[in-house]
């Protein structure tokens, strides 16, 4: 069994406002974006870090969205494969 979840920023927010609209304000569903001050991208001199501006796009909102865990003892497997799923998959 393969389990994909979408942690980006934006898909927690959007995840969190369809839990409001299925169960409405609780109390129990703590989903609220969360914002942060943007962090300086560090500067990676090395040349095999060069590569198209458009192809990890989504690495912010992913930060963000596990910003939440940063508190949080987690263990992250996983592999980015294109002959599974492309990685924006």
């Amino acid at each position: 069994a393969m389990d994909l979840f979408d942690m980006t920023d934006d898909a927690l927010a959007e995840l969190g406002a369809a839990r409001m609209e299925a169960h409405g304000d609780d109390g129990n569903l703590p989903v609220e974006r969360i914002d942060h001050a943007p962090a300086s991208p560090k500067r990676r001199p090395h040349i095999t870090t060069i590569s198209h501006p458009g192809a990890h796009a989504y690495v912010p909102s992913l930060a963000r969205g596990l910003r939440r865990l940063h508190d949080v003892p987690i263990l992250i497997l996983g592999v980015q494969s294109d002959i599974l799923f492309p990685v924006e998959q």
